[in-house]
């Protein structure tokens, strides 16, 4: 495994700037026997250089399951050489398909579908099919209403921005729709898009879409396919994505990062970021 080959740095950020908490997370530290870190941003994010073993991400979640601390174990100087971002949920803060479900007057439906798929009690496709059939006969002129409303997700400007500097590669490969991820990609500056292609015959929606969905498999051979054609190591790249999809291309990255996650795909994810903002990604990633 990875993380525990070598040296190994702890980064960890609190999410609020607390005193009590920032105490409790340092005391909890001391209470396995570390005392020196490095402060990264006073008040939210601190660095602790380790010893390498495969007991810490038990003994460090033992210690900080109660306290609003996000952590990260990195080997020494790892940066990212290609990330992968989901998008609906993670890039933006919206879900793109109960938005066009609203304009079909079938929000509440498509919904609590999407709710579901995204714990995992629903496949990917199955539930993927069951949203679309709602979408049937949307006008396609009627997308813009949605992009009118799409948010980035506040602090991926600056997680963006970070990756770029250090010559990372960007990609979004989401189970949503391309034609949403292409102004997102505008937006964040980001290389490569894979999404789903919404269907349109005499300029309405068929309630399907063009070609193979992308479900979780699709996600992971994208970011394998990615990753060999940039020359890279899987162990080189980041994931960071919030559904049930998003697990096997989270299990197989370097760093698989669950941002926000339903409760079910935190517990299978190697990581999760539940209390940050996005922006402060970079100080769990800053193992140098």
């Amino acid at each position: 495994m990875l993380f525990f080959k070598k040296k190994l740095i702890l980064n960890w950020v609190i999410a609020s700037v607390d005193l009590a908490i920032e105490r409790a997370a340092v005391l909890a530290l001391r209470g396995l026997g570390l005392e020196r870190y490095r402060v990264l941003q006073p008040g939210i994010a601190w660095q602790l250089e380790l010893p390498p073993g495969d007991h810490w991400p038990t003994r460090l979640g033992g210690i900080w399951a109660d306290l609003p601390v996000d952590w990260l174990l990195l080997p020494q100087d790892w940066r990212p050489k290609l990330a992968v971002f989901d998008m609906d949920s993670t890039l933006i803060t919206m879900e793109v398909i109960d938005e066009l479900a609203a304009l079909a007057n079938a929000k509440p439906a498509v919904a609590a579908i999407t709710e579901a798929a995204m714990r995992g009690e629903i496949d990917f496709k199955t539930s993927f099919a069951a949203r679309m059939q709602y979408l049937a006969g949307l006008p396609q002129s009627r997308l813009s209403q949605v992009v009118d409303d799409m948010q980035l997700m506040p602090g991926a400007p600056q997680l963006l921005a970070w990756l770029r500097s250090i010559g990372c590669r960007t990609a979004i490969v989401s189970g949503g729709f391309d034609y949403f991820a292409h102004i997102v990609q505008q937006r964040l500056g980001m290389d490569v898009v894979i999404a789903n292609r919404l269907e349109v015959q005499s300029g309405l929606l068929t309630g399907r879409v063009v070609g193979q969905v992308v479900d979780s498999e699709h996600k992971l051979q994208s970011l394998k396919t990615l990753a060999q054609s940039y020359d890279l190591a899987l162990a080189d790249t980041l994931v960071m994505g919030d559904g049930a999809n998003d697990l096997p291309m989270l299990k197989a990255a370097g760093v698989g990062l669950a941002f926000h996650a339903k409760p079910a795909v935190q517990q299978q994810s190697p990581w999760s970021a539940r209390y940050i903002s996005m922006d402060k990604i970079v100080y769990l990633l800053s193992s140098a």
